[in-house]
């Protein structure tokens, strides 16, 4: 079983690994999605005790502060947006999939 501090503790050990083996910003940036999404990947099952909207609620807030900031060189910034939205989007589709029981996150 898991507590929001060891998620958050998770969630800041993913941002720091990757973001210091990844060497450019675009790389960095699509490393740390799909590490942040292995590691909801990983949460399944161990934290369907602790409320959902808390859960996401340290997910996004993470996501906003840390990730989204980033820039994608050579991509305009309107585009960045649409980006951004789509990987929210999935953020909030994956941890909704936490908590609705046996299904499987992919």
């Amino acid at each position: 079983m898991k507590d929001l501090d060891s998620l958050q503790h998770e969630l800041e050990t993913t941002l720091l690994v990757t973001a210091n083996v990844e060497p450019g910003q675009l790389v960095g940036r699509l490393a740390i999605v799909q590490k942040l999404l292995e590691l909801l990947g990983g949460w399944q099952g161990l934290i369907g005790h602790l409320p959902k909207d808390e859960v996401k609620k340290l997910v996004m807030d993470f996501y906003a502060s840390y990730v989204k900031p980033l820039d994608i060189p050579g991509v305009p910034f309107f585009v960045e947006g649409l980006v951004d939205d789509a990987i929210e989007r999935l953020l909030e589709r994956v941890i909704d999939r936490l908590f609705e029981g046996n299904q499987e996150v992919s």
